[in-house]
């Protein structure tokens, strides 16, 4: 074994351990104290960094379309699910649908039919996402929603966010803030008749029924609240700094080329 070979191994095996420790250090403490993902946790107060930047080039663009995009939970978020709960979720999740936002926004201020156009996804994972590059497939379901005023990005997030509070805005839980809650918010906002019994939305009622089916167990419930525990962690301290760090040295360099 080369030398390049037996250090990229030893990197790996230090990083799986640093994992393995974080997770069982989070499973015990939940664990110990007895504590909930609604007790103690990562908890977001603000957008992520790449959010901010689409809020700051886009915020101000009027909301001309909007459409509510129903998808499967992934394959790949099932087998997750499976693993964690050591629960074959696909029987449970299979009617589940995740919800996004998708909106289009006029970029110019006059009202030239021929004004340009942006499509932006709003999504909500355990964090708000706002995505300007954005995939769909046969597989969703995608419906016209009626917007009867004007309201630009800004608007609808501000507005949004005020009405149900920071703690339900930026954070995620599984069956009482989930992206369906969050979605709903977001269209009783943009249209105050909205009527959420036409859509294909989740109630409450039966997603902590999923809940309970595919956490049965102190071990799965306590498991799940350390994953997600180390994922906000991540997306908090580690991705979003990166993305902060990574843009000011792409516009440092740019800078620097263009002296």
């Amino acid at each position: 074994m080369s030398s390049y070979a037996r250090y990229t191994l030893l990197i790996l095996v230090v990083f799986l351990c640093i994992l393995l420790s974080a997770f069982i250090g989070s499973y015990i403490f939940l664990f110990y104290f007895k504590r909930t993902i609604n007790e103690y946790d990562i908890c977001f107060n603000d957008y992520n960094y790449h959010t901010k930047m689409c809020i700051a080039k886009y915020g101000d663009c009027k909301i001309s379309n909007a459409y509510l995009i129903f998808t499967p939970i992934s394959p790949i978020h099932v087998y997750l699910s499976s693993m964690i709960s050591f629960t074959n979720c696909s029987h449970i999740i299979d009617r589940v649908m995740h919800v996004m936002l998708l909106v289009e926004l006029t970029m110019d201020n006059s009202n030239n039919s021929n004004n340009r156009k942006k499509f932006i996804v709003i999504d909500k994972t355990s964090y708000i996402d706002i995505l300007t590059d954005f995939h769909m497939d046969d597989t969703s379901e995608i419906y016209n929603i009626t917007i009867p005023r004007e309201i630009t990005l800004n608007s609808l997030l501000e507005k949004t966010r005020r009405r149900i509070g920071d703690s339900k805005f930026f954070n995620w839980h599984f069956y009482r803030n989930n992206c369906q809650y969050f979605i709903r918010q977001l269209m009783r906002t943009l249209h105050y008749k909205f009527r959420i019994r036409n859509y294909n939305f989740t109630s409450r009622k039966h997603s902590k029924k999923y809940y309970n089916k595919m956490f049965h167990s102190s071990y799965s419930v306590n498991a799940y609240y350390s994953i997600l525990f180390l994922y906000n962690f991540f997306q908090k301290y580690i991705n979003n700094v990166q993305q902060h760090v990574v843009f000011k040295l792409l516009s440092f360099v740019n800078d620097y080329t263009v002296i």
